[in-house]
């Protein structure tokens, strides 16, 4: 489906501008299988992978692992503790019959092997192929169509004559949004009257990629309960042995009864399966108190990453936009012609987050064009995007020779380590009290009026089943203290949430640690060296430079924001060369 949209962003004299945007629909043809094998606490991850050699499933299926045992009764209702290694196959659907049977067949196998390993699986869900995606392209002919009777009807209304193409540019749609591109056509008018002279007669094509990553460790959330008196030397010591720090304190939240401390644990997949089984032994040593104890332990794969930076393919996204705005220029019947201008648009960092969706390339006019999301999931927002203008000839415009040049982020990654712990309170009181008797309940604690956060107010008026009880109201807060004093601040609030409950039964106090952060006082005081944060885009816009066939000259302009981007700048450098 095609249709025109207003253009409202820039209008220059003498132009028309039309958006028109094209829609489409691809029809699943993968199935994706889940895969789940069960194995005893000693077997590695290596000797699952090696008992699937052959199936077509190996390391990048991988999604995750678990083990079965929570207590002391799942001994009982569920055997012995196992490690469950989960995998995710996506198959053509028309090799569904032969994928299940080869997944039986395996089944099988393993249960006659008597190796102590088990495998079951079932159907998740159903998906668009990469390749599929990678296949579908936008009518750019129909798009530049729908643009031209556009641009003819507005201008018969206005008493001009559409005259040549003299530029185009586009966008995407999210994925949320469906299927689709965004094309924006600009025509100069016929003749054209020039108070002010056309920019045009240029293409703009922004290509992206995924960086290259593989996942090769596993992200565990892990939750130790402890008595209220608890302290984060007191958690790490009962984690002992599992290779939990205090670096790897999340955050902290509990009553006037017990904490419940979390962490976060990154472990290679070499490395997972003594993980998990020490784990599962100290997690079967706390639970032992029962339903009722206050002390128990729980943990769970939070997510896949890669350990190695990626770098960005700069050879395939020029390949991939100047293909793109050669289609581009022939469906207009233009010729394309050398570089005017280069703008990295890629994260600064360069680091590879999760990595649990393959990586592909998809091409664009602006942001995203030609390359759609699964029907089951949305890919992963690329990490690499590339902006190319090109020169374009043959639009009876006069289009403008503009300096050539390559504009880059460059970074150094000197983040401060966290320093304050973030707390989140909530007292509850009558209706009756102001925000001033409220902060007066909670004297001692370091909490103000200013801390108080933009989250609403929770409201309860009791009903008529419940007329004994007064109106109250919820009184959020956001309370940031330094690491030093996290426990002090954990105590404190401890014992006015006591204090606090045992006055009123329609009174309470309830907190947790909403995670950590770095202040904006060591944000301010981070050193970095602007040099270095040159050399970093310098060496980005060479990498760019050699991709495009330009050569890299001086720095023409620089921006930078000071602040909590003090170690980030963007450099515009002159080029030329390029064709």
């Amino acid at each position: 489906m095609l249709c025109a949209l207003p253009a409202w962003a820039q209008l220059n004299d003498n132009t028309i501008a039309i958006t028109v945007s094209q829609s489409a629909t691809l029809a699943p043809d993968q199935v994706v299988f889940s895969i789940d094998i069960s194995s005893g606490l000693g077997t590695g991850f290596d000797t699952v992978l090696n008992a699937l050699a052959g199936s077509g499933i190996g390391a990048a299926n991988f999604t995750g692992a678990s083990t079965n045992g929570q207590g002391l009764l799942d001994v009982v209702t569920r055997g012995p503790l196992m490690i469950d290694w989960n995998f995710s196959w996506a198959v053509p659907l028309a090799n569904m019959k032969f994928a299940v049977q080869a997944l039986t067949e395996y089944q099988q196998n393993f249960s006659q092997a008597k190796q102590g390993l088990s495998l079951s699986f079932s159907v998740a869900g159903f998906q668009v192929s990469p390749q599929l995606q990678q296949m579908q392209s936008c009518s750019v002919s129909g798009l530049l169509a729908v643009a031209t009777a556009q641009a003819q009807k507005f201008g018969a209304a206005a008493g001009l004559t559409v005259g040549p193409v003299v530029s185009m540019s586009g966008a995407s749609s999210s994925p949320a949004a469906g299927l689709g591109c965004t094309m924006t056509v600009t025509f100069a008018r016929q003749p054209a009257v020039a108070v002010l002279p056309i920019i045009g007669g240029t293409v703009t094509v922004t290509a992206a990629r995924s960086l290259p990553s593989q996942a090769d460790e596993s992200a565990l959330s892990v939750s130790l309960q402890l008595p209220a008196t608890s302290t984060l030397d007191n958690a790490v010591s009962a984690l002992s042995g599992t290779g939990i720090t205090a670096s790897n304190f999340a955050s902290v939240s509990g009553d006037a009864q017990a904490l419940i401390w979390t962490f976060n644990l990154v472990v290679p997949f070499s490395q997972l399966q003594s993980t998990l089984s020490a784990l599962s032994g100290l997690q079967q040593k706390l639970n032992a108190n029962g339903l009722n104890g206050l002390t128990s332990l729980s943990f769970s794969q939070s997510n896949l990453e890669s350990s190695v930076a990626g770098t960005c393919p700069y050879a395939g996204l020029v390949s991939d936009a100047r293909s793109q705005a050669m289609s581009l220029a022939s469906s207009a019947g233009l010729s394309l012609g050398p570089i005017l201008a280069v703008s990295d648009g890629s994260a600064a960092s360069g680091v590879a987050g999760a990595t649990n969706t393959p990586a592909y390339a998809f091409y664009s006019l602006g942001a995203t064009f030609g390359v759609f999301a699964s029907i089951t999931t949305i890919p992963p927002t690329p990490a690499c995007t590339l902006s190319m203008q090109f020169q374009v000839n043959g639009s009876g415009a006069n289009p403008q020779t503009l300096p050539e040049s390559i504009t880059v982020s460059g970074a150094v990654n000197t983040i401060p380590a966290a320093d304050q712990a973030l707390f989140y309170v909530s007292v509850t009181a009558p209706l009756s009290m102001t925000l001033d008797d409220v902060l007066a309940e909670i004297a001692g604690s370091g909490i103000t009026a200013a801390d108080l956060s933009s989250q609403p107010l929770a409201l309860y008026i009791p009903g008529v089943l419940n007329a004994s009880f007064a109106p109250t109201v919820s009184w959020p807060f956001t309370l940031a203290v330094p690491l030093s004093t996290l426990q002090q601040t954990i105590s404190t609030l401890t014992a006015l949430q006591t204090k606090i409950g045992n006055a009123s039964a329609q009174s309470d106090l309830y907190f947790y640690v909403e995670g950590l952060q770095t202040s904006s006082q060591a944000l301010a005081a981070q050193s970095c060296s602007p040099s270095d944060i040159l050399n970093n885009a310098r060496s980005k816009a060479q990498s760019i430079a050699t991709a495009a066939g330009l050569s890299l000259g001086p720095v023409v302009a620089i921006s930078n924001v000071a602040g909590s981007s003090g170690c980030t700048a963007a450099f515009k450098f002159a080029a030329n060369g390029g064709q």
